[in-house]
């Protein structure tokens, strides 16, 4: 899984993000930028499947829904 999240995120969702890989055998990607950053990540880079930011940015969604293919 790829996570987009502002860096204020970062400890608490890096410890979310270890303890659901040990309980599901998964690997957890985190991006952690500000969040103008990842808005333009999201809008112009690769998949992912969990955006994460304080406020809505260039009228993205606060939250993503899974990448389709």
């Amino acid at each position: 899984m790829t996570v987009f999240a502002a860096s204020s995120l970062t400890n608490p969702l890096t410890e979310v993000g270890e303890q659901y890989d040990a309980e599901n055998g998964t690997e957890t990607r985190f991006s952690f930028a500000s969040s103008s950053a990842l808005a333009r990540q999201v809008a112009y880079g690769p998949c992912r499947h969990l955006y994460q930011c304080k406020s809505d940015m260039d009228g993205l969604p606060r939250r993503s829904e899974s990448c389709l293919h």
